[in-house]
């Protein structure tokens, strides 16, 4: 009974939760979080693939100690591994709260209260949020309660009481609330607890002084049968009033007073005095905290509470001369740039003291020359960029040996920086690399991006160009993002797909090039879908008879929801019954697209019936015959497309295969006359061409359907001056008792 009472007002000492910014959207093909279960064994284990900067900085500290041959073991990887939380707490309190939730409903007449309804954290201000009540609370008083009903009935006025009392302890987690009054003749034991229950109250409302006041007057009251807790309570309380307030010198010396009164070792509580003065400490003496920290931190053997431990150390921060020597590395290999996209992990007070690149570069080069390590040396490359003077430390990490664990990190930064230098040097290490089998998919998937870039000809690059999830979605194999619902968490992907390098090199081939990877049949069906069904729509839109018919011949196996429309199109009597045949396709595939990885143009693979394909209609904007296009440079391709930033600082130049770059300025040519549309003197728009064919032709059989689509496209896409309600009122003129017609009873303007 002891142990269930005391377990209701103990919470545990942690820091605030953070709010988090903005999300990172990861690459499909890559995991910050270290794989699935089996693959971050292995790393707990020594075997380290290719670090990431934007991992959690657990995980980083974790590589910090790999890369100086230090152990991490199963239980310390496990928490650490966690990028903000205890994952077991959570389903801990949970299953907590309905062991509370189903003894409540025993006591006859309580008022109904889900177990899901229990709010445990409480808003101190400036959008923090603390964790206030804990699952031994709401087990234990579950056990307390069921003690409670064996000695005196659940239908005990007293027992509903302490029901009702406990009730609103729990509501103060959260909120403040006022307890319900105590009866007069309240029986003693009803008594005792109600003065234990409001010393509980007080310290969850945060009124540490006036908790500490409470349970000092227990632990003094000879008749409480909660005297040996009382100054177990206080110091906590005590502790927590530090936390709150360390500049408060009342408040720290009476915490001194409080924790002294603990030593003795036969003291209730004295157990979790180093706890309590850790905590203390982490306020009161954060210099001494963090050396305490440190020290636990590097030592040969890890404890189980290494993720706390590693948290408060990360919230110290790190002194000027760079201590710790984990948190230093970090601060240049794990930095969020001052972008939108910083991860949501990196809100904790950390300090932040590189600006730049130089300047992280410029530490990282010193601390490698005075010290050697090769921490350091892939710290440096990963704050450099190609074409900057980085030849000694590629010369360096040349070196280093297959087995060595910074191996596979440096080699990865080593190729990032030199690739276009020599790519048949290039080509020979990846292959080496890649033939590896000790490789996570993460690290595979990234040293297969620069292999792509760099394939020779086109069967190469379809076989390079293939990527398979890291956490495919539904696996239950744990990978950590998604055993946390990560909003941004994506890996729902064909399996295989193709890699986003590999799409933007796809996107940027002339059409020639592209149609043969489409008739490549050593690609997954899917992926041959969506190549033909983007020719297609470029060739249509270039009036590139031959390709489109090409292409339209191979969809009428790979979409045959749309098999008679494809067999029209490539069997049209002339050029112009082609073209509406084209422009008819267009209005019945919202998603289709000129490119795999323009995101303003997004490509949506059909799936499913033809009323069910999803996507938006662009206004397809088209140029005359014979016109002469300006060329027009494609938008450039910014920033980290292989890895967006989560393999470090440094920016993953991308770069075409030269088989493409070959080929660059029939492309750009190409590239020049997609949508929004080629910018020259009679540009028409597709969906105005069909609308003003159907209106000319009322005989046509398609035209019911034709308008019905171009209202479709004004609801969920863009049509074009009004294309939309025109096609609804010619529609409903001409064809009212079509069911076409009694499809569309409105129009969207």
């Amino acid at each position: 009974m002891t142990k269930a009472l005391l377990a209701t007002v103990l919470f545990a000492v942690s820091g605030p939760a953070l709010a988090s910014g903005p999300p990172l959207t990861p690459p499909w093909p890559l995991d910050p979080y270290g794989g699935t279960n089996v693959e971050r064994a292995a790393f707990h284990d020594g075997r380290v693939g290719v670090l990431m900067g934007r991992s959690p900085w657990s995980q980083l500290f974790e590589a910090w100690r790999l890369l100086h041959h230090l152990s991490v073991g199963a239980d310390a990887g496990a928490a650490l591994d966690e990028p903000c939380c205890d994952g077991s707490n959570d389903v801990a309190l949970e299953t907590a709260k309905k062991a509370w939730s189903g003894a409540r409903r025993l006591v006859p007449g309580a008022p109904s209260q889900e177990w899901f309804s229990l709010d445990t954290e409480r808003d101190i201000g400036n959008f923090l949020m603390v964790p206030n009540c804990f699952t031994d609370a709401f087990a234990t008083a579950a056990q307390t309660l069921h003690d409670r009903i064996t000695a005196r009935g659940a239908d005990d006025a007293s027992v509903k009481a302490w029901l009702a009392t406990q009730d609103a302890v729990f509501a103060n987690c959260a909120k403040e609330v006022d307890l319900p009054p105590l009866s007069a003749d309240a029986p003693d034991w009803l008594k005792a607890d109600r003065v234990y229950q409001e010393g509980a109250v007080e310290l969850y409302r945060r009124h540490f002084a006036e908790a500490v006041r409470r349970f000092t007057t227990i632990g003094k009251d000879a008749g409480s049968p909660w005297q040996k807790l009382g100054p177990y309570l206080s110091a906590r309380a005590a502790v927590h009033a530090v936390r709150a307030a360390p500049t408060d010198a009342a408040a720290v010396a009476e915490a001194r007073q409080s924790l002294a009164s603990l030593a003795a070792p036969e003291l209730y509580g004295h157990d979790q005095l180093s706890v309590l003065t850790a905590a203390f400490d982490f306020r009161a003496d954060p210099d001494r905290r963090r050396g305490e920290l440190a020290e636990l931190l590097t030592a040969p053997v890890l404890p189980a509470t290494a993720a706390v431990a590693f948290k408060d150390s990360r919230l110290l921060g790190r002194t000027k001369d760079g201590t710790p020597a984990y948190l230093d590395w970090i601060t240049v290999f794990g930095r969020t740039p001052d972008d939108p996209q910083a991860t949501w992990f990196e809100h904790y007070a950390v300090d932040r003291p590189w600006k730049t690149d130089a300047d992280a570069l410029k530490h990282a080069r010193e601390r490698w020359t005075a010290t050697g390590d090769p921490a350091w040396l892939i710290a440096a490359m990963a704050s450099g960029d190609p074409g900057k003077d980085v030849t000694d430390l590629l010369a360096a990490s040349r070196s280093l040996k297959p087995d060595d664990p910074v191996f596979l990190t440096a080699a990865y930064h080593r190729l990032r920086l030199s690739l276009d230098t020599d790519p048949n040097a290039a080509r020979a290490e990846l292959d080496a690399i890649i033939a590896r089998s000790d490789l996570t998919v993460t690290s595979r998937n990234l040293f297969l991006a620069q292999r792509t870039m760099v394939a020779r000809d086109e069967k190469e690059f379809a076989r390079l160009a293939l990527r398979r999830p890291p956490c495919p979605n539904g696996a239950s194999d744990g990978c950590v993002g998604e055993d946390y619902a990560m909003e941004f968490y994506d890996q729902t992907r064909s399996v295989p797909d193709f890699g986003p390098e590999a799409a933007l090199a796809i996107d940027r081939m002339a059409l020639s090039e592209r149609a043969s990877l489409a008739e490549d049949d050593t690609l997954p069906s899917t992926l041959r879908l969506d190549v033909a069904l983007t020719d297609w729509t470029r060739a249509v839109l270039l009036d590139n008879t031959a390709v489109a018919v090409r292409m339209a011949q191979l969809l009428r196996g790979l979409l045959p929801q749309l098999a008679p429309e494809w067999t029209a199109y490539s069997s049209a009597r002339n050029r112009q019954d082609q073209r509406i045949a084209g422009w008819f396709l267009l209005a019945k595939m919202p998603g289709a697209a000129v490119d795999l990885a323009d995101p303003n143009l997004a490509y949506v693979r059909p799936v499913g019936s033809v009323s069910s394909f999803e996507g938006r209609w662009p206004d397809w904007l088209v140029a005359p015959r014979g016109a002469r296009l300006q060329p027009v440079e494609p938008a450039a391709v910014s920033g980290d497309q292989v890895c967006f930033g989560l393999c470090g600082p440094g920016k993953f130049p991308f770069r075409l295969p030269d088989f493409i770059a070959a080929q660059a300025t029939q492309a750009v040519i190409e590239r020049s006359s997609f949508a929004p549309g080629p910018k020259v003197p009679g540009v028409n728009s597709v969906w105005e061409e069909l609308l003003d064919y159907m209106r000319d032709h009322p005989r046509d059989p398609r035209a019911p359907e034709a308008l019905y689509w171009l209202i479709h496209v004004s609801h969920y896409g863009t049509g074009h001056n009004r294309s939309g309600y025109r096609a609804f009122n010619l529609l409903h003129e001409r064809y009212p008792s079509s069911t076409w017609a009694k499809q569309s009873k409105y129009y969207y303007d």
